[in-house]
């Protein structure tokens, strides 16, 4: 079958046959539509309840040509609490690394890496040593009740944001909110 798929000699390159062509076409489209669903799963979550606050942090946005830029949901609960338990004096600055780092996210850097490595990426606080994460999560706590949460509610936030959904989140988050209730 060289003739009818265009076989070089060296066979290094082909060509569909006329008749399969749109069939190969559609079926490469269906197989490019289920790995981009994998790979957009992984930076959702599960689904939210009825009136859960969304905890992904990034929020996508599509611009004209169809391009797509990536920005920090600063209206987040526990991003905004974050940003609200600053210095008022430092909200420019802020702002500002924000910014620089909402505009320079690579994103091919990460598609490449992420198509190269067949173990995927690193998850949230991957290698973090446990006191660094531990210190991370009980500051988001003390800033989510600062700003009017009850303890409970504050680690129901906290349990539900992107960052600290992996196992060693959640242990230490369990541990924390077993020790608050006694």
């Amino acid at each position: 079958m060289d003739q009818e798929w265009q076989i070089d000699v060296k066979k290094s390159s082909a060509l569909a046959p006329p008749a399969l062509r749109s069939w190969l076409t559609g079926l490469a489209k269906t197989v490019r539509e289920r790995a981009k669903q994998v790979y957009a799963h992984r930076g959702k979550y599960r689904p939210r309840a009825a009136g859960e606050e969304h905890p992904y942090p990034w929020k996508t946005r599509q611009g004209a040509g169809g391009v797509f830029s990536y920005r920090i949901d600063r209206k987040n609960p526990l991003l905004k609490a974050l940003i609200e338990s600053l210095p008022s004096d430092t909200e420019a600055q802020l702002e500002t690394l924000l910014r620089l780092i909402e505009e320079t996210v690579p994103v091919q850097q990460i598609w490449i890496d992420t198509a190269d490595n067949q173990d995927g990426v690193a998850g949230p606080f991957e290698g973090e040593a446990q006191q660094k994460l531990r210190k991370h999560i009980q500051i988001c706590h003390e800033v989510l009740c600062s700003h009017g949460l009850k303890p409970a509610k504050a680690w129901d936030q906290i349990s539900a944001f992107a960052a600290f959904l992996g196992s060693d989140a959640h242990a230490i988050i369990g541990t924390l909110r077993e020790g608050e209730s006694r």
